[in-house]
């Protein structure tokens, strides 16, 4: 309809009915949905990726940030590589295989005693050759309770001269190890170098 003539001579628009309606709000309702699909849901999906790059750089930057404040320090050890006498702190003293043996079974003797761990045995294992320096390796048993392994493997390896641990092995003693006082077996190579020479 059209409208009608009133009587003032207004026209009015009739309304229409309630289908017309919900047909008007379904067609706005797909507007919508449309609108939402084309423009913002790609929005979003650029917008997460733009986060996982800015979080990529972020990540790169922090990383530059730690080089540029330890570039002294890794200068230094760069430095340090290529000098032959910095690495006489790392090898064990000793003219002969027989010496630094000594050096190395008393330092792992001293560390077990500090730990309070008991000293099972210590077995000397072939020296050898390897790139230019002679390989002095132990292999030593003892029992300790869980601090004292760990303070024992913090001081051989991080101490001076170096060590090297190598086929550790740790094992409970007993099903009710708990009550033991040392109530782990530990059995573990180590692994030292000094400059070859005569033997």
């Amino acid at each position: 309809m059209i409208g009608e003539l009133g009587r003032l001579g207004r026209v009015e628009i009739a309304k229409g009915g309630t289908g017309s309606r919900v047909a008007a709000l379904a067609l706005l309702g797909l507007a919508l949905l449309a609108l939402l699909l084309v423009l913002v849901l790609p929005l979003g999906a650029l917008r997460a990726r733009l986060a996982e790059d800015i979080a990529g750089y972020q990540g790169v930057l922090a990383i530059e940030g730690e080089i540029a404040r330890r570039q002294v320090e890794l200068r230094d050890a760069a430095r340090s590589l290529g000098d032959p006498g910095a690495l006489n702190d790392l090898l064990l003293a000793g003219s002969s295989d027989a010496v630094a043996m000594a050096g190395l079974h008393e330092r792992t003797r001293e560390l077990i005693a500090a730990a309070r761990a008991s000293l099972i045995s210590i077995q000397q294992l072939p020296p050898g050759d390897e790139g230019g320096h002679r390989r002095i390796a132990l292999r030593v048993q003892f029992a300790a309770d869980l601090p004292g392994f760990q303070r024992i493997a913090y001081a051989l390896e991080s101490g001076r001269p170096a060590v090297i641990v190598t086929n550790l092995y740790v094992r409970a003693r007993s099903a009710r190890a708990a009550g033991v006082v040392n109530p782990l077996d530990i059995q573990m190579d180590l692994i030292a170098y000094r400059k070859e020479g005569a033997s």
